[in-house]
């Protein structure tokens, strides 16, 4: 029995002896393999300048795309104003100047129908200015080697190539196209905008010359029907520029637009408004510790248009001028948000703190007087609530011819060494009539009019 146990013993050892070994010498083998060098397998199935490419033809996704180059300029064989990017085609032409395969397959063609290459999946045909031309096909993928099976014409063998043989090729026509943009600009570096055409017409800039007296106060201006450079209201003209500097292109439309396109994005010329917008840009200067900034008027021009479907939706489009690009437009709904603004600013005497060196106040017919420096206003909390109620005053409309009735109030503003005056009269049960310096008969409520005279009788208590 002992015996028995000792050979059981002897070979439970000799076994693990074994076992041991067999793992050790699997372990040296796979160390030795991951030592030595990996074989290069790689071939070159084509090496050309990458310059000498003057042709490129191949479908995507059922489209066909032809590029031919013409004067060192890469251009759509079936459309020479179509604009090509460049970019796009020299990493085409720098792909197909070296072909290499991570190896070789099979010696001869003969067997193309095994590895997809007699109905290709994909086919790449180019041309140099030497007249050469070559068709590099790309046949069946085999998803364990994660590469193509592929040839080129000429030569009688069958290649392995990396899956991201096509990479540079997985572009469309309208996926080419160089795309223009619209200038970056910032709201307040926008000194005009004209909105003109499509039923709209509108001027808006930051220049005050022929602006009446009551110009300093505001950023923005306007023309009113007469011609005449009037102040715009203030938050109007803000989100007006604030939309023009949002705009922005989303996507290409179309290219080459008809008729029926136009129509349809809402730029048709009977339907469209033009946008001129000038700006000025920041020049770059050599000196970069000069202490003044220097800037240069830049202006572009656009045509917008917005199309409704039938359920509300809105859609906005735009095309610059001169352009065969219509693209969507970024912005459109605050643009045309903007435009329905009352520009015109309904203020009746904004004479800022700032400006007015001393404010006397006349209420009628008790002939109460009242007068304080702009030192007494900025003092004052009260005195600066009381001017600042002065110089909200709002009108409603303006009246051509008004019969002025009983005088309520007068102020007199000294402003820049001369005396500008806001006289306001009795109009009826509801309303005043205002008049001030050269604007006047403007429509005012009782409401704003008697908290001032109150205001007013309350301080000089």
């Amino acid at each position: 029995m002992k015996k028995t146990w000792k050979l059981i013993s002897l070979l439970v050892i000799l076994g693990l002896l074994v076992g041991g070994y067999a793992v050790y010498n699997s372990y040296l083998n796979k160390q030795n393999e991951e030592s030595e060098p990996q074989k290069d397998t790689s071939v070159e199935l084509l090496k050309i300048d990458s310059e000498s490419v003057v042709s490129i033809e191949y479908m995507f996704e059922e489209e066909s795309v032809s590029l031919t180059k013409t004067d060192d300029v890469w251009g759509l064989k079936s459309d020479a104003d179509f604009p090509v990017k460049q970019s796009i085609v020299k990493t085409m032409t720098n792909g197909l100047s070296n072909i290499v395969a991570t190896r070789e397959i099979a010696q001869t063609t003969e067997k193309e129908a095994d590895f997809g290459l007699d109905t290709p999946s994909f086919v790449i045909s180019f041309s140099t200015k030497s007249g050469q031309s070559y068709d590099y096909s790309l046949g069946d993928y085999n998803s364990v080697a994660e590469g193509y099976y592929a040839k080129i014409s000429g030569q009688e063998r069958i290649y392995l190539v990396a899956n991201t043989a096509l990479d540079s090729f997985s572009y469309g026509v309208m996926d080419m196209i160089e795309t223009e943009t619209l200038p970056t600009v910032d709201a307040e570096n926008i000194t005009s905008v004209e909105v003109k055409g499509g039923q709209k017409f509108l001027f808006v800039t930051t220049d005050d010359e022929g602006a009446t007296f009551y110009s300093k106060p505001y950023t923005y201006f306007t023309k009113n029907t007469k011609g005449e450079t009037i102040a715009v209201d203030a938050v109007a003209g803000a989100e007006f520029m604030s939309a023009v500097a949002g705009l922005s292109f989303n996507g290409v439309e179309v290219f080459k637009p008809d008729a029926e396109k136009y129509a349809n994005c809402g730029l048709s010329q009977d339907k469209r408004f033009e946008l001129v917008v000038n700006y000025k840009e920041k020049v770059e200067q050599e000196d970069s510790d000069a202490s003044v900034d220097v800037f240069a008027d830049k202006s572009y021009s656009v045509y917008i248009g917005k199309n409704t479907d039938d359920k509300g939706n809105e859609s906005f489009y735009a095309i610059l001028k001169d352009s065969n690009i219509l693209y969507k437009l970024k912005g459109g709904e605050e643009l045309y948000k903007s435009l329905d603004a009352d520009f015109e600013s309904k203020l009746v005497c904004p004479i800022s703190k700032d400006d007015a060196l001393s404010v006397k106040v006349e209420i009628k017919p008790t002939s109460s007087v009242y007068s304080y420096s702009l030192v007494d206003i900025e003092k004052d909390t009260k005195l600066t609530e009381i001017y600042n109620k002065i110089n909200s005053v709002v009108f409603s409309e303006k009246l051509e011819n008004a019969k002025k009735g009983k005088h309520i109030l007068a102020i007199e503003f000294e402003v820049d060494e001369k005396t500008l005056v806001l006289n306001v009269y009795k109009y009826n049960e509801n309303n005043y009539i205002a008049s001030f310096d050269t604007v006047g008969n403007m429509l005012v409520s009782i409401e704003q009019v008697d908290n001032i005279i109150k205001s007013l009788k309350d301080y000089n208590k």
